[in-house]
């Protein structure tokens, strides 16, 4: 069967990397292009009956490069995905990213939360038919920490969800996430990640009937977590 990876190359043109004179970034995306983004990334949506989650490159106030990812779900659902070529996980394990909630989830503060987040980026690996994740999601009430795995299309995708944020970190405030990516899967799966593994992000509000707002500074995979965390 063929790797998630292959079937995925005949999707993708090219994604930019920015390898400059810091040695313990591997592979970085910095959101400063539309047109880009637009390349390099693709979209998709497994509940093709609801309106499409939005995703695109703008100016940001606050944003390193003054550029951000906008991540915008108005009741509905959709990802898009790429895939870091050429980047060795052994070398480069820590995903770090920067990111802010603008428009929260509408979720009464005393309930459970549906499976809606304003936010979400996954390390995806598998096959096209079968593939497994780590996501880390921006929720609601759900205490940061916790996590869940989830099957879906009849246990074909499996996912590891976890709260990293939620509606205790205010609006509009930047806040950085490190995260072993290879240590998380490993943990969650059993396995250790191929060189094809995948990046994604997506919002999901269909359960919520939320109008959310995110938006993603960049995102990049280093060496070694930074301490104290760069703003």
């Amino acid at each position: 069967m063929k790797r998630f990876s292959v079937v995925l190359l005949s999707l993708l043109v090219g994604v930019s990397v920015l390898r400059g004179a810091e040695p313990r970034v591997g592979f970085r995306f910095d959101f400063t292009s539309d047109d880009e983004f637009q390349r390099d990334w693709r979209f998709y949506n497994t509940m093709p009956v609801l309106p499409n989650t939005r995703f695109r490159v703008e100016r940001v106030d606050g944003a390193t490069d003054g550029y951000a990812l906008v991540v915008e779900s108005g009741k509905s659902s959709g990802f898009v995905i790429t895939m870091p070529r050429n980047l060795d996980l052994r070398e480069y394990p820590i995903l770090r990213w920067r990111w802010r909630i603008v428009r929260r989830l509408r979720i009464a503060d005393n309930v459970s939360d549906p499976d809606d987040q304003a936010g979400v980026v996954y390390i995806a690996d598998g096959t096209n038919l079968r593939h497994s994740s780590v996501g880390y999601r921006w929720e609601h009430n759900t205490l940061v920490g916790d996590d869940e795995l989830i099957k879906y299309r009849g246990g074909l995708t499996t996912v590891k969800a976890i709260c990293v944020r939620n509606r205790h970190t205010p609006t509009e405030e930047w806040v950085v996430e490190e995260r072993d990516v290879v240590r998380d899967f490993k943990a969650a799966f059993g396995k250790t990640l191929s060189a094809g593994f995948a990046v994604t992000i997506g919002a999901n509000t269909q359960h919520s009937q939320s109008d959310t707002r995110l938006e993603i500074d960049y995102i990049e995979f280093r060496r070694s977590p930074v301490s104290p965390p760069e703003l």
